[in-house]
């Protein structure tokens, strides 16, 4: 970041910046267990632009830095960037892939019900039987970046029993493997090999729209 101006120059004037520790949000850059920098972000504030042709404010961030107390200010709207807590911060990701490389969908259910969509040759079946186009290409497409906010605990919830999976592969592209099971109120866990160190919440109709029985695509 590249300061605009020195807005203060002592902590006398950190609460009417928002730089102070109650009302600023401090942010650490570690190596390890080294701080190599720490900066605390405060409120935001606007200018006219000094283009004439420019129609929206200048935006500008107050902050400071760890052993310093002065105050500055800095383009930007960072004070909006770090609002929403750590959980912006994190990857959203639960399947990304191309469905031109697609070859294989394995889903793996409870009892009976598990089933295998390959492509053998240009047609997309199951057990031999040609699938519905309309609802397999929808599907593909949703496995091209399906992401979900919703994050839980990162600690596996005790007596975890997998339910459901499902294994995708194809061609120039390691295999994607997606575990889920049941939680509380209709909701399910999730995690993938696509992002490891993540466990997702699904609501039931999220969970519905990448689990399909056969049937969907059979139609």
């Amino acid at each position: 970041m590249k300061a605009k101006q020195i807005v203060a120059k002592n902590r006398d004037s950190w609460e009417k910046y928002n730089v102070n520790d109650s009302l600023g949000t401090t942010l650490q850059i570690k190596d390890g267990s080294t701080i190599l920098a720490e900066i605390t972000i405060g409120r935001m504030t606007f200018a006219q632009p000094r283009n004439p042709y420019q129609q929206q404010p200048d935006a500008f961030t107050f902050v400071r830095t760890k052993g310093d107390e002065s105050v500055y200010s800095v383009e930007g709207m960072l004070s909006m960037a770090v609002a929403g807590g750590i959980d912006n911060f994190r990857s959203s990701v639960i399947i990304e892939s191309d469905k031109e490389n697609l070859t294989r969908i394995s889903f793996n259910y409870p009892a009976d019900s598990s089933f295998t969509l390959a492509k053998p040759d240009s047609i997309w079946r199951i057990n031999g039987m040609e699938t519905d186009s309309a609802n397999t290409h929808s599907y593909l497409n949703s496995l091209r970046n399906f992401s979900n906010r919703s994050f839980a605990s990162s600690l596996t919830p005790e007596n975890q029993t997998i339910n459901f999976g499902i294994e995708v592969e194809g061609n120039n592209m390691e295999a994607i493997k997606i575990t889920a099971w049941p939680g509380e109120d209709d909701n399910y866990y999730l995690r993938t090999s696509q992002n490891e160190r993540t466990l997702f919440k699904l609501s039931k109709a999220q969970f519905e729209r990448l689990f399909k029985p056969a049937g969907y695509f059979l139609k």
